[in-house]
């Protein structure tokens, strides 16, 4: 006899996204993670055309400093464990007109 018991419901999370925002202009989302600074951080990036990609990060919200970066390519999903309550996710301008980039920052 198999026995199925449920499991707790999906714990609390952030998100922040842009989604198919012009890739000819430099792009950026950044959140405040609250309570999630010290949790578990997913990184999602995906542009049309080859462009450079960075995670920034600040403790106040306005002195930033590059921790993590992507050079040309095209997707990115990575996750890290975070220490900083501030995150910042940019790409550099790329492409031609109609060239997309989404960019996403879930904490859990």
């Amino acid at each position: 006899m198999v026995e199925i018991y449920p499991v707790s419901p999906p714990s609390k999370r952030i998100v922040a996204q842009l989604l198919n925002a012009d890739e000819t202009s430099a792009q950026e989302v950044s959140v405040d993670l609250e309570d999630f600074f010290g949790r578990i951080v997913e990184i999602y990036c995906e542009a049309t055309t080859a462009t450079n990609f960075y995670l920034d990060a600040s403790t106040d919200g306005s002195n930033w400093f590059n921790i993590k970066s992507w050079s040309s390519t095209t997707k990115v999903h990575e996750g890290f464990f975070n220490a900083f309550r501030y995150l910042k996710l940019r790409s550099d301008a790329a492409g031609a007109s109609g060239d997309t980039v989404t960019l996403i920052i879930t904490a859990i």
